[in-house]
């Protein structure tokens, strides 16, 4: 048999490399990914973290004007508080 003519078993192998190679792309790619989304989920956690006490600090600052507003309409009444 000629020595450039591959056979079977060099195609066979050559086919496995490329294969593989195809493998480790894709798992650095997925990697690459999941570090990506990891990065992103703690950002959001942390403007989580940093929007909630102001979403809940109007709370009771308008539990207490809505006291204070009801107080004030009992007063024009005439109704004790």
């Amino acid at each position: 048999m000629p020595r450039n003519v591959p056979n079977r078993k060099s195609i066979e192998t050559q086919e496995i490399f490329e294969r593989l190679n195809s493998f480790h792309k894709l798992e650095k790619e997925y990697d690459a990914l999941k570090a990506r989304f990891e990065a992103q989920s703690r950002h959001l956690e942390d403007l989580q973290r940093l929007l909630t006490p102001r979403l809940e600090a109007p709370r009771p600052i308008g539990q207490r004007a809505a006291r204070y507003l009801g107080g004030l309409a009992r007063a024009f009444k005439g109704e004790n508080p």
